[in-house]
């Protein structure tokens, strides 16, 4: 066996091996050793000097779960080119000096749960190239004093750490990953992490921590990216902290007791695109509390005791794809709510007090704004929906999964033609986070919705759904209420009788039952990607009318303006007074050459007076005479 690599000798009852049992297998590179309880790593007639095995191209070796209490000196000094050592879910109790101090090439060492409190300062000292430490499910106290200066990735969770001293990090430089959580800790020191530059990802997760903690406790983690804090329930108190997280991404605050977030809190997390702060006791969130999180993708506020939103909270996260608020206190979602979060794919506002979804004049606004156009996802269930209307969904175009579970809903003929809008436009029931189907036939979508059709109305309703003049079809037997196929054998033989080869044969049309009632429905087999929505003709007049009152006002108002101007031409022409003396051209009398028209008591009326005719040019005579009494 010269060309071996890999041996797999686990799940068996060896104690002894020969250290020269792979000496000669110049090619093995894997050993795997798991499950043999009660194996020796020492020889028992030469325990001291004898190593556990020889090879020179061993570069893997597990001996997880083998019982092994102890590491005796120079078990693996003939294993100088091991890089990666499993020695998990054993009985140690101690790493000492001398146990590993041969392994000059390790780069990773896995001696989680076992029951090691105590490791030597001077257990790694000579493993230089040692990256990954696995500490994890060890009743170690402290870290303190360990020096292992390449060490990148250190996972000391579930251990019995209670208090992070100013030098607890100081042998490790270079740690990159450090996982603390599900230890004791309550308390941390203000230094604690300031050795810790090159940090990246930080797990505090399911401890004590208790606020306030220092706000300057990680401004040295410039390259901080993600960050945990989930699960400490005495934190209550958030506050700022300060340094410069230009790679922090990731912010989890879950189920620690906070009760409200405040302006300017998460103001130096501007990168962040996940945060999570669920299972709280937050009742208030102040209108710009994330407004300085830009890059916001993901957002969890369930299960707290949210009321409401301020409607403008999200007016600078426009990157938001996802959000949750289940689990709260709300009543009512304004549409308003979510037109800055123009790439909402996710909403989730299940397990509220929802009584309705949005009204017809918010759909409205909704539609004309493109309020969740790109919504694909939307959880409603658990709430006290009682009635669903088609207009509450006509801006969210891109719906493809549906949760409308545990409401009491009622069976009305509004809540017949949602069904049919839902089937027809191919949007399943959401089932946890199942994908959707590349490809969904309606009348695989009808069986899937057929389950929650029945749980609204049982047999023996006494609704009646409304159908348009396309859906009026016989009624089928009690058992033929499952999907069928049927052709109009009369439109057939006509095309058949077509000598044209062109001529388009009409497809079946399959029919859909809806609680005993056929409703045909058209066949979407050709054009998947392009369906148009129906919608029921009843609605359509609830739709026209508020037109017809913006025509009819805009009417009203060009009469008004024309009455207006009619008015105006005439006031101009009228300006001056009206008399009862005409001229014998029928006109009104004016005066002409300076001459007054009025002659006065005492003077001759004999006297004519002189007018000139406009068109012919000659003199008029008129004579005025007074009369003969004054």
């Amino acid at each position: 066996m010269d060309h071996l690599e890999e041996l797999d000798l686990s799940d068996n009852e060896i104690v002894n091996l020969h250290p020269n049992t792979i000496e000669n297998n110049g090619n093995l590179r894997h050993l795997i050793l798991r499950n043999n309880p009660g194996i020796q790593l020492a020889n028992p007639n030469n325990p001291r000097h004898t190593p556990f095995l020889v090879s020179g191209s061993l570069v893997q070796l597990i001996l997880a779960n083998c019982e092994i209490k102890d590491i005796p000196k120079r078990a693996f000094a003939s294993l100088g080119g091991l890089d990666y050592l499993d020695l998990s879910r054993n009985y140690l109790t101690e790493l000492k000096d001398d146990g590993l101090a041969e392994l000059i090439n390790l780069e990773t060492l896995d001696v989680s749960d076992n029951s090691i409190s105590k490791i030597s300062a001077d257990a790694f000292v000579d493993i230089d190239d040692l990256t990954t430490l696995y500490l994890r499910g060890n009743p170690i106290k402290t870290l303190e004093g360990i020096e292992i200066s390449g060490l990148e990735e250190l996972d000391a969770s579930r251990c019995d750490i209670e208090v992070l001293s100013p030098a607890v990090f100081d042998g490790f430089p270079e740690l990159v990953l450090l996982n603390l959580s599900m230890n004791k800790i309550k308390d941390i020191d203000d230094e604690a992490f300031l050795a810790l530059t090159a940090l990246r990802y930080l797990d505090l997760s399911h401890n004590s921590i208790r606020s306030p903690l220092d706000k300057f406790m990680f401004q040295n983690c410039n390259d901080l990216e993600t960050l945990s804090l989930a699960n400490n329930r005495d934190f209550r108190v958030l506050d700022k902290f300060e340094g410069r997280f230009k790679l922090l991404y990731s912010l989890d605050l879950s189920n620690c007791g906070i009760s409200q977030i405040t302006d300017g809190v998460l103001d130096n997390f501007k990168y962040l695109t996940y945060l999570n702060v669920s299972g709280n006791n937050i009742g208030h969130i102040d209108a710009n509390a994330f407004s300085a999180l830009t890059h916001l993708v993901n957002l969890d506020l369930s299960k707290n005791r949210l009321l409401g939103l301020n409607s403008h909270i999200f007016l600078h996260n426009t990157m938001l794809n996802r959000l949750s608020v289940a689990g709260n206190m709300f009543k009512h979602v304004p549409a308003i709510l979510f037109q800055p979060t123009i790439d909402l794919d996710y909403l989730d506002v299940s397990n509220n007090r929802i009584n309705g979804l949005w009204n017809l004049s918010e759909s409205f606004v909704m539609k004309n704004k493109n309020i969740l156009g790109r919504l694909s996802t939307l959880n409603v269930a658990g709430n006290k929906i009682r009635k669903l209307h088609m207009h509450s969904f006509i801006s969210i175009t891109q719906l493809a999964r549906l949760d409308i579970s545990n409401n009491p809903i009622e069976c009305t003929s509004d809540f017949s033609h949602m069904m049919q809008w839902l089937i027809l436009n191919r949007v399943i029931p959401n089932r946890g986070n199942n994908p959707r189907p590349v490809e969904v036939s309606v009348i695989d979508n009808n069986i899937q919705w057929d389950q929650f059709i029945k749980e609204v109305c049982p047999e023996g309703k006494t609704d009646k759904i409304e159908k348009t003049d396309k859906m009026l079809h016989q009624p089928l037997d009690e058992e033929a209420q499952k999907i069928t196929l049927k052709t109009d054998s009369a439109q057939i033989d006509e095309e058949e009788s077509d000598a044209d080869s062109n001529r388009v044969q009409v497809q079946p049309r399959p029919i859909i039952t809806f609680r005993g009632e056929p409703i045909e429905i058209p066949s979407f087999d050709d054009i998947p990607d392009h369906m148009e929505i129906v919608e029921p003709i009843e609605n359509k007049s609830v739709v026209i009318w508020p037109v017809f009152t913006i025509w009819c006002a805009i009417a009203l108002i060009v009469l008004a303006i024309a009455n207006a101007t009619i008015i105006a031409v005439r006031r101009q022409r009228n300006r001056h007074p009206n008399v009862d003396y005409t001229t014998l051209e029928r006109g009104f009398i004016v005066r002409r050459g300076g001459r007054s028209m009025y002659q006065k008591l005492y003077e001759d009326c004999s006297i004519p007076a002189v007018h000139t005719d406009a068109k012919s040019g000659s003199r008029l005579h008129t004579i005025f005479q007074l009369p003969q009494k004054v």
